[in-house]
């Protein structure tokens, strides 16, 4: 969804953000996991990793994410005349429409 929604100009920078994000927790996390273990022990720092990793997907069974029937499509800029418009073709010179 995010390659649709971003401009082409930066999607790398996007990518590399959600990249970041996510590797510059890592350490912090597994601090916490052991803090957590040492304090309360193993085996419910391993049921609160669980809890946690549940977390985001209720957040998106719940968000309008889960409900598209169709990938977002972000108007061109205006006077952006190299993108190509993602409606459906033409019909054909006997006027039958290509996809019923």
């Amino acid at each position: 969804m995010r390659q649709q929604i971003c401009p082409p100009q930066l999607q790398a920078r996007a990518q590399q953000t959600s990249t970041w994000l996510v590797s510059g927790s890592k350490p912090f996390a597994a601090l916490a996991g052991g803090a957590a273990a040492t304090a309360y022990g193993a085996r419910t720092a391993l049921v609160v990793g669980t809890v946690a990793l549940a977390l985001p997907v209720a957040v998106l069974w719940r968000s309008p994410v889960s409900r598209l029937t169709a990938m977002p499509v972000t108007a061109p800029p205006s006077g952006d005349s190299a993108l190509v418009c993602r409606d459906r073709p033409p019909a054909d010179a006997a006027g039958a429409d290509p996809h019923p």
